[in-house]
C-alpha cells in the first residue's frame, strides 16, 4: 500500500477492513519519519480519522483553502470517504500532491454517498488503481 510515490486507491464495502489498513498505513509512515495528513469531505469523517490516530486532519476543502500555510513536502496524504470528493477538488488535490512530491491514498466505497458536486472521479480511479478489500 505504501510506496515512494504516486496515488493508491483503497476500495471496499463497509466492514471490509479499510479503517484497519488506514491505521496501519499511518503507523508505517510515521515510523519511517514521514508526515501524514488525513483528509475527509465532512467534519464527521475528519473526527473519525482523528479517532484512528491521525493528528493532522482537515476537511478536503479546508486543506485546499489553507494549503499555502501547511507544510506538506514529501508527506503521505490520506483521503477517507474519497467517493464524496468532487472532481474539481480532486484536480486541485492532484496538483498539490504533484507539486509537493506527496503520496496519496484514496479510501472509500463508490457504492456509498457520492459527492454533492460534480463527481464520479473516485469510481473512475478505483477502477484503474484499485487495491480491493
Amino acid at each position: 500500500m505504501l510506496s515512494t510515490s504516486g496515488v493508491r486507491v483503497l476500495r471496499g464495502r463497509a466492514g471490509t477492513g479499510k479503517s484497519y489498513v488506514l491505521i496501519k498505513a499511518h503507523k508505517l509512515a510515521t515510523n519511517r519519519g514521514q508526515k501524514v495528513i488525513g483528509l475527509a469531505p465532512t467534519h464527521k469523517a475528519v473526527s473519525e480519522l482523528r479517532s484512528k490516530g491521525y493528528t493532522e486532519v482537515y476537511t478536503v476543502k479546508g486543506f485546499l483553502y489553507n494549503r499555502k500555510k501547511i507544510f506538506m513536502q514529501d508527506s503521505l496524504i490520506v483521503v477517507d470517504e474519497a467517493g464524496m470528493v468532487g472532481t474539481k477538488a480532486y484536480a486541485e488535490l492532484f496538483r498539490v500532491v504533484r507539486n509537493n512530491n506527496c503520496q496519496l491514498i484514496l479510501a472509500g466505497d463508490e457504492k456509498q454517498l457520492a459527492s454533492i458536486e460534480r463527481g464520479g472521479m473516485f469510481e473512475m480511479l478505483s477502477n484503474i488503481l484499485v487495491h480491493m478489500f
